[in-house]
């Protein structure tokens, strides 16, 4: 059996207001809820994307904000106390990837306005680069959990 998938509470309720009725039941009903995050088995995990077309949920650290915000770190850059670095990290993460698409031109305006506050140089365009790396990488984070389930892909 495999390691359960563990998806935030709050993100997984969030996702759940753009999906079908039923959906957070269907997910709640096989998931083990610790403090607030919810621990979903693989298999389930995978047969409810199915169900559903798409991922049921982000899992804790793999969205596109958490991918930005682990790159931006390995360059030496980390949230200052009241900058809204980590909110915005979650806000992504919580929306995925494809609204992050529509709202790069947003991200790159919230990274300008964090490296102005910090008085740090920035480019508009290795902002898209790094945004668009981000969501790369949480895509293929997402597909990496789904394929590590025993559960046979058509």
């Amino acid at each position: 059996m495999s390691e359960p998938i563990p998806v935030l509470l709050a993100a997984l309720e969030q996702v759940a207001k753009n999906r079908p009725p039923g959906y957070l039941e269907d997910v709640m009903s096989v998931s083990k809820v610790l403090g607030g995050v919810v621990h979903v088995p693989a298999e389930d995990y995978a047969r409810l994307a199915a169900k559903y077309n798409q991922d049921i949920g982000l899992a804790i650290g793999t969205g596109p904000g958490s991918q930005l915000k682990r790159m931006l770190g390995n360059l030496g850059i980390r949230p200052s106390p009241g900058c809204l670095c980590n909110k915005r990290a979650a806000l992504m993460d919580v929306n995925g990837s494809e609204w992050c698409e529509r709202n790069l031109d947003e991200i790159v305006g919230w990274l300008r306005e964090e490296a102005q506050r910090a008085h740090l140089p920035f480019v508009d365009q290795a902002g898209k680069i790094l945004i668009r790396r981000a969501i790369k990488l949480a895509r293929g984070a997402s597909a990496s959990l789904l394929n590590k389930s025993p559960v046979q892909r058509w």
